[in-house]
Formats: C-alpha cells, sequence, structure tokens
C-alpha cells in the first residue's frame, strides 16, 4: 500500500479526493494547510506520492514551492499537482503536469499509480 499526501485548502474537496485516494488502496494523509503539510515534509520522507493544489492563499506556500521545498530533502519525491486553474506549461519541470479540477477520479488514480510505478 502507498502512502499519499493530499494537500488542498478546500477542505471539502480534500475530504472527496482523500476518499477517492483511499478506495483505490491508498493510505492517505490530508492537510488543507500547505504551511502544516510543508513542515510534515521536512520531517517525514515515506510519502510515496504528494498531491498538491497549485494555488493557494495568500501567505501559504503553493504547490511548485512545497514540491521544491520538499525535494530539498527528497530529491526523489513524486508530485501530482492540481489546480482549478489554467497554468502554463513553462511553470512545469519535464514529465510534470497538472491535472485541471474538475477531474475525473480515475484520472487522479491514474496518475498517482503511474508516480507510484515510477513512471
Amino acid at each position: 500500500m502507498s502512502t499519499v499526501l493530499l494537500i488542498d485548502d478546500d477542505e471539502a474537496f480534500a475530504y472527496a479526493t482523500s476518499k477517492v485516494i483511499r478506495g483505490a488502496g491508498h493510505r492517505v494523509i490530508t492537510f488543507t494547510d500547505s504551511r502544516k503539510a510543508l513542515r510534515v515534509l521536512e520531517t517525514v520522507q515515506d510519502f510515496d506520492v504528494v498531491v498538491a493544489d497549485v494555488v493557494m492563499p495568500d501567505g501559504h506556500p503553493n504547490g511548485f514551492a512545497i514540491a521544491q521545498m520538499a525535494r530539498v530533502r527528497n530529491p526523489a519525491l513524486k508530485v501530482v499537482y492540481i489546480s482549478g486553474y489554467e497554468l502554463l506549461s513553462r511553470d512545469l519541470a519535464a514529465g510534470e503536469k497538472v491535472l485541471l479540477k474538475p477531474f475525473a477520479p480515475a484520472d487522479l488514480i491514474g496518475e498517482i499509480a503511474s508516480r507510484v510505478r515510477g513512471a
């Protein structure tokens, strides 16, 4: 069973998404505060995949910043970005993409599975 860290500031969305991820057989740790999630990522390195919303409230690190800071301690960290906003491809590293909300649950589970397999 893989462990997924889900970070999304929308509580209802985070709850529903965590149920989808859990239903696919993954263990899920959910945060709606990206600052708290980042503190956990600074000390805990046993997450298989991070699912991070890109856009966060003012004063909170966004999904890209979270991944960048977490990869200082864990360079191999796998990330799935999600967002309700169109983003320019220049914002992404090679091989990365953003799932646009609303996305099909199967699309998210597929992205998580591909990261767990190392694709």
